[in-house]
């Protein structure tokens, strides 16, 4: 496929995207699973290296769209690489939409809408369940988007 072909499908595809967007409304965010392991218990707590690692899906129902967010959080020590720590939890956010979802427009979804609507609930998961593992300090970093220039345009 030539460039000029790449732009246009690019060009509708945005425009899919920017209408599915523009007409959903979110129902509920809700918790569906949940684990969490503290792998080692001390009375300090090393610095702490962060590996996160997501997963999304979808399915359509009659009038909205159920959309899955799992996020799987190894904390480990940044010295000796040893897992101390694991919090791994999933949400459905359930938006009302007249317009089905497509795997074409979910590719874009989950990079760009999902994760802005999920990220603060497995935030603030994960470091309430550091403070009740006795860890005060963790604090897990935010969430980075980036839109490379052919895709936000």
């Amino acid at each position: 496929m030539n460039a000029k072909n790449r732009q246009s499908n690019l060009s509708k595809n945005n425009t899919d995207y920017n209408k599915f967007v523009g007409q959903i409304e979110i129902i509920d965010v809700c918790l569906i699973s949940a684990k969490i392991e503290n792998l080692v218990y001390a009375k300090s707590h090393p610095e702490i290296e962060f590996g996160i690692r997501e997963r999304a899906w979808y399915e359509n129902q009659d009038n909205h769209i159920d959309a899955f967010h799992r996020y799987s959080l190894t904390a480990k020590d940044a010295e000796n690489k040893q897992n101390i720590a694991k919090v791994s939890v999933t949400f459905v956010v359930k938006y009302e939409s007249e317009i089905p979802m497509t795997e074409d427009i979910f590719k874009a979804f989950k990079e760009r809408n999902l994760p802005l609507n999920t990220w603060p609930y497995f935030r603030e998961f994960a470091q309430s369940s550091f403070l009740r593992m006795g860890w005060t300090s963790v604090v897990v970093p935010v969430y980075n988007i980036i839109i490379s220039r052919s895709r936000a345009n």
